[in-house]
């Protein structure tokens, strides 16, 4: 019997930076898609200029990477400080891959990275 890896186990480590706005096209197609809206309250059919206004409303409260492989954006994830001094130690989490790359460990490098953020550099714990 021989040992083979199915694609579907194959993990990727991804390349993890902070988003910039010229991101917001492919963050906006990734936003469209049908597995990343699965579930959630979002609408679809989002525009690239309100992702273009999300990108520039983000403060120094917010903490977003993108993940790229061979330069393309296949995922991002933010984490956002509650603004007000009684909850400035609460965070929020948000995580997103592109459809045709689910479970192939993008999101959990992005998770890994933010949870970093969050223990030792914003202090939430």
């Amino acid at each position: 019997m021989s040992s083979t890896t199915s694609p579907s186990s194959e993990k990727i480590q991804p390349q993890l930076r902070p988003v910039r706005p010229t991101d917001a096209e492919a963050l906006c197609a990734i936003f469209n898609m049908p597995g990343f809206r699965w579930g959630t309250f979002r609408m679809p059919f989002e525009r690239v200029e309100q992702v273009e206004r999300r990108i520039a409303k983000s403060g120094q409260e917010t903490t977003w990477i993108v993940a790229e492989l061979d330069g393309k954006v296949v995922g991002h994830g933010n984490l956002v400080v509650q603004g007000s001094p009684r909850r400035s130690h609460i965070g929020q989490i948000n995580i997103g891959v592109d459809d045709a790359l689910v479970g192939k460990g993008i999101g959990s490098a992005i998770l890994g990275a933010l949870l970093d953020v969050a223990d030792n550099w914003r202090a939430l714990k």
